[in-house]
C-alpha cells in the first residue's frame, strides 16, 4: 500500500480523532491524489477539525502527509518517529505563533 486515503475520502473524515499508522514498509502518501485532488486555484487544505493524536512510526518510504496544509486546531499528540524519508508534516495549528493551548506532546525520532 503506497497509500493510505485518497484525496477525495478524507473531506469526509470530520469527525476523524486518531490518525495511527506504523510499519508499512511500501507507504509513500498518507493523503494521496486521486485523480481528484484540488486544482490550483481551490483550496488544498485538508480540515480534521476533531482529530487530536496523529502517530507515525516505522514507514520508512514515507515522503509526504499530503500536497496541501492539514488544520487541525485539536491535537493534543504528534509522534513521528522513523520516518526518514519524510522532510515536512504540514500541519497548521490553530494560526498562531505559539504552540496551541491542547498540544501536549510532540515527539520526532
Amino acid at each position: 500500500m503506497k497509500m493510505l486515503l485518497p484525496w477525495s475520502s478524507v473531506q469526509n473524515l470530520l469527525n476523524l480523532q486518531k490518525l495511527d499508522v506504523s510499519n508499512c514498509d511500501e507507504m509513500e502518501e498518507i493523503i494521496g491524489d486521486d485523480g481528484r485532488y484540488p486544482t490550483a486555484n481551490s483550496s488544498d487544505n485538508v480540515t480534521l477539525p476533531k482529530s487530536k493524536v496523529f502517530s507515525l512510526k516505522n514507514l520508512s518510504k514515507l515522503k509526504s502527509i499530503c500536497k496541501g496544509t492539514m488544520i487541525c486546531d485539536s491535537t493534543m499528540s504528534i509522534s513521528i518517529l522513523k520516518c526518514t524519508v519524510l522532510k515536512k508534516f504540514p500541519l497548521h495549528l490553530d494560526g498562531q505563533p505559539s504552540a496551541p493551548r491542547f498540544l501536549k506532546d510532540i515527539r520526532i525520532g
